[in-house]
């Protein structure tokens, strides 16, 4: 894929995934996924949640990453490729999915056009992504998605990836259903954690400390803090 670093941390990934557990099961439950043959993890990681997808599918599923050491971790069939470059044949896969996948890619509009050469006739894609332009956070004293958005783009990922890969597949002819979750998550202690492993300046890391000091001073019932995620049911 792209030459972005290794970024989020695994243990990030496996907090956010698990948020999104819910509202993901039900929709592998709504495009059919028990009927699926043949799934691709696209930028599977360390198979995250590839082992629920083959827990649910009825066939194969391939995990697929950019990085061969994370892909230790997943079992086979596992296969190191580039998103922008799929190396599968045309109308190989009945699912493709791609979770905090398209936030790190160069060029979105590429690998969609890649996901639907390698999607069978009535083949689906279900890509969940963040959108930190977005984010719902109260006090004011308390934000740190702003710091996150810096900290992504110095990083080279895109901070409002849900929402502009949900413009980009429309633009594109994919017919597109959007879902958000559908209520608030509880409020984490300690957000600073998401942000680490990228790279903060002077005034972001005092403001993530003044941000963390003020969220402890307060009830969790007195803190607001969400950032929604789009997840996009897509077929041609």
């Amino acid at each position: 894929m792209s030459e972005a670093p290794d970024l989020p941390r695994n243990d990030q990934l496996e907090r956010q995934s698990e948020r999104l557990a819910g509202m993901r099961s039900r929709l592998l439950r709504r495009l059919g996924i028990a009927r699926c043959r043949r799934v691709l993890d696209l930028g599977s990681g360390p198979g995250i949640v590839t082992g629920e997808l083959r827990r649910r599918a009825a066939g194969s599923v391939v995990a697929l990453d950019r990085r061969r050491a994370p892909l230790a971790l997943a079992r086979p069939p596992a296969v190191v490729g580039d998103a922008l470059a799929l190396p599968f044949a045309a109308g190989t896969f009945d699912l493709v999915f791609a979770q905090h996948l398209f936030m790190w890619l160069p060029d979105p509009e590429r690998a969609l056009a890649e996901v639907a050469r390698i999607l069978a006739p009535g083949g689906r894609l279900l890509a969940i992504e963040p959108d930190f332009g977005a984010a719902i956070e109260h006090p004011p004293d308390t934000a740190v998605a702003p710091i996150a958005i810096a900290a992504l783009r110095r990083a080279g990922a895109d901070p409002m990836a849900g929402r502009r890969l949900a413009t980009a597949l429309g633009t594109a002819g994919w017919q597109v259903e959007v879902d958000l979750l559908p209520q608030l998550g509880p409020v984490e202690r300690d957000r600073g954690v998401l942000l680490q492993g990228l790279i903060l300046d002077r005034d972001e890391r005092a403001r993530l400390r003044a941000a963390q000091r003020r969220s402890a001073r307060l009830p969790a019932s007195a803190i607001v803090a969400h950032v929604p995620y789009f997840f996009m049911n897509a077929h041609r």
